[in-house]
């Protein structure tokens, strides 16, 4: 998305100055404009945030997740829509800086894998809800597996691919 005046960094600049800060944000790609590894980067101001999506970046690379991951630590919730960029490889690299998340939602993110999610349940002691959709890399036997070799009983993961569903608990993956 385009920087200067007019770009994610105006957008960050005018809300940096406002009391409370902003709490939530939605993005999302449009046929004219990329979400970038320097867009984001330009929402380091953005101290507060506590939820965060963003949807359809082809742009964004492992590198611009981890940078933005390291100044947004604060997040609670996370939603990653048809991200291909960003694979297991960025989202380790960024866990440590993602302690408090408590929810976290990939969707056709094919470079999300098996590793993402043990390092999820390794260092985000506070995560109840893990969603997965249609990341082609995941696979519903590699989820039982994991689970079953953890005791999170306050977990739930809900697993889709096409229109399939599966909810899956914690210690607990029948």
């Amino acid at each position: 998305m385009g920087e200067g005046r007019h770009g994610l960094g105006r957008v960050a600049e005018l809300l940096s100055w406002s009391r409370t800060g902003l709490v939530n944000l939605f993005l999302w790609t449009s046929p004219t404009d990329a979400i970038t590894d320097s867009g984001l980067r330009a929402l380091s101001g953005l101290r507060r945030l506590e939820t965060f999506r963003l949807e359809g970046s082809d742009s964004l690379s492992n590198d611009g997740w981890i940078r933005f991951a390291e100044t947004h630590s604060s997040l609670t919730r996370v939603d990653l829509v048809k991200c291909p960029g960003v694979t297991d490889i960025g989202f380790i690299l960024s866990i440590r800086q993602l302690l408090r998340l408590q929810r976290i939602s990939f969707v056709d993110c094919p470079g999300i894998d098996t590793p993402s999610l043990a390092a999820l349940l390794a260092f985000c002691p506070h995560l109840d809800h893990i969603e997965l959709q249609d990341c082609s890399s995941i696979t519903l036997a590699s989820v039982r597996s994991l689970l079953s070799s953890v005791r999170r009983p306050d977990l739930d993961l809900v697993y889709r691919r096409g229109g399939a569903s599966r909810v899956l608990h914690g210690g607990n993956s029948s």
